[in-house]
C-alpha cells in the first residue's frame, strides 16, 4: 500500500507485489526508497553537468540551493516559508512521557479509496476526516447520540455515510418522509451541538498522478495517496497543537478495517513521526503527538461518527470540483480549525493538487474568514 512506486511508472511483477504485502514490506520500501535516490542523483549529476555548473557537483550542496531558490519564488506569492522546525518548546521536558499535558483526541476516517478507480473522474478522490476532541466531551456526544437513537427507534445504529444520505437500510424508515427529514435534522442538531474542531484532507488522484506522479515535479513528496494525505493531515493537525494555549498531546485513532490496513496505517503515522515531512520536522510531530495509533471498529456512539460524515462532505464536494455543497458542508464549515492568514497548515482543510481549482477554495476560504 505505502510502496514508493506508482501506477505511472513499470509495472511489479506478481511476485514483488506479493512480497509487499507480507513481513518484507519495510525492507522493500527502503529498497524502492534507495533506488529512486539513485536514479535522482544520476539525473541531477546529469543536468547540472549540462548546464555547465561543472563536472564534480556535491549534489547534497546542489538539491539545498535549489530548494532555497525554490522559497525565495514562494515568497512572493505567498509571504516567508517557515522552517521545518518553526514550531519551538514552549515548556515541560521535552519528552511527552514526562510532563503532564492534557489531552487532545483525535479521530480520524475516509471516504473514497487510496488507489485510482476504473470509476472515477477527473476529480476522483480519497479524503481523510478528523474531529480534534477532548474527553469530556466524547463522553457527551455518546450521551446525546445514544437518545437521539432511542427516539428513533435506532437503539443499535451507527451513524454512516454513504447510507444516511441514501435512504439505505433502517435510514429509508419505511418510506416515511417525515421522519427522514426529523432523523437529518436531529443529526445536524448532535453535530452542531458537539464541540470539536475539524480537519480535513482530500487528494485528488488523477490531478496528482498527471501532474506530479507522471513528471516527478515534487521528488520530496509520498506517491501513495494514503501516504500523502496523512503527511498534510498530521502537518494541520501539529498546527493547531502547538498553537493551543493548553499545550495538549494529540491521541490518534482511526477507524479499524483489517489487519493488514491497521498495519499500513501504523507504519505510515510512524514515518511520518520518525522522518517528518517536507514543511514540518520529525522533533516537532515527535513533541506534539502519541507515537502509534489506536484503532476502533465503527460501533456504538462514537465521535468516528462525526469523522465519517466529515470525510463524506469533503469527498462529495471535491468530486463535484468543489461546486456542490454536500450533506451538513455548512455546519462542518463552522468547526474548520484556522488561525492568521489560514495559509501554509493553518487552516483545517486541504485540496491537494488544487491549482485549477484555487478561486473556489479560496471562496470557501473567505467566507470562514467572515463567519
Amino acid at each position: 500500500m505505502f510502496i514508493r512506486v506508482s501506477q505511472y511508472s513499470k509495472e511489479m511483477p506478481n511476485s514483488s507485489r506479493e512480497d509487499a504485502s507480507s513481513t518484507g514490506l519495510l525492507a522493500l520500501r527502503q529498497t524502492r526508497a534507495i533506488a529512486e535516490a539513485a536514479r535522482f542523483s544520476e539525473l541531477l549529476q546529469n543536468l547540472v553537468r549540462r548546464a555547465g555548473i561543472g563536472d564534480e557537483v556535491d549534489v547534497a550542496t546542489v538539491v539545498s540551493q535549489l530548494l532555497h531558490l525554490e522559497q525565495s519564488h514562494l515568497m512572493r506569492v505567498t509571504g516567508p516559508i517557515p522552517g521545518r522546525n518553526h514550531f519551538k518548546r514552549r515548556a515541560g521536558s521535552g519528552n511527552p512521557n514526562r510532563d503532564q499535558r492534557p489531552l487532545r483526541l483525535f479521530f480520524a476516517d475516509e471516504s473514497g479509496v487510496p488507489r485510482l478507480t476504473a470509476s472515477e473522474g477527473e476529480n476522483g478522490c480519497f479524503a481523510l476526516g478528523t474531529i480534534a476532541i477532548t474527553e469530556g466531551e466524547k463522553e457527551n456526544y455518546r450521551v446525546r447520540a445514544d437518545r437521539l437513537k432511542r427516539d428513533f427507534g435506532l437503539p443499535e445504529v451507527v451513524l454512516h455515510e454513504p447510507e444516511m444520505s441514501r435512504r439505505l437500510g433502517d435510514f429509508y424508515f419505511r418510506g416515511d418522509v417525515q421522519k427522514q427529514q426529523e432523523f437529518d435534522r436531529a443529526v445536524d442538531q448532535l453535530i452542531d451541538d458537539t464541540e470539536f474542531t475539524a480537519f480535513a484532507v482530500a487528494v485528488r488522484k488523477q490531478v496528482f498522478g498527471r501532474e506530479f506522479l507522471a513528471t516527478g515535479k515534487d521528488p520530496f513528496l509520498p506517491v501513495d495517496f494514503y501516504e500523502l494525505a496523512v503527511h498534510l493531515l498530521l502537518e494541520r493537525v501539529v498546527d493547531f497543537l502547538a498553537a493551543n494555549t493548553e499545550y495538549p498531546l494529540g491521541r490518534l485513532t482511526f477507524e479499524a478495517r483489517g489487519p493488514r490496513e491497521d498495519v499500513e496505517v501504523q507504519l505510515c503515522v510512524a514515518e511520518t513521526l520518525r522522518y517528518g515531512t517536507r514543511w514540518v520536522s520529525n522533533r516537532a510531530f515527535q513533541r506534539y503527538l502519541e507515537p502509534g495509533v489506536s484503532f476502533r471498529p465503527k460501533r456504538g456512539s462514537h465521535p468516528l461518527e462525526i469523522s465519517d460524515m466529515l470525510a463524506r462532505s469533503v469527498y462529495d464536494w471535491v468530486i463535484s470540483g468543489c461546486t456542490q455543497e454536500a450533506e451538513r458542508w455548512r455546519l462542518f464549515g463552522r468547526k474548520w480549525y484556522g488561525r492568521d492568514d489560514l495559509r501554509m497548515g493553518k487552516f483545517g482543510l486541504k485540496v491537494f493538487p488544487d491549482s485549477d481549482l484555487s478561486e473556489r477554495i479560496e471562496a470557501h476560504r473567505d467566507r470562514f474568514r467572515a463567519k
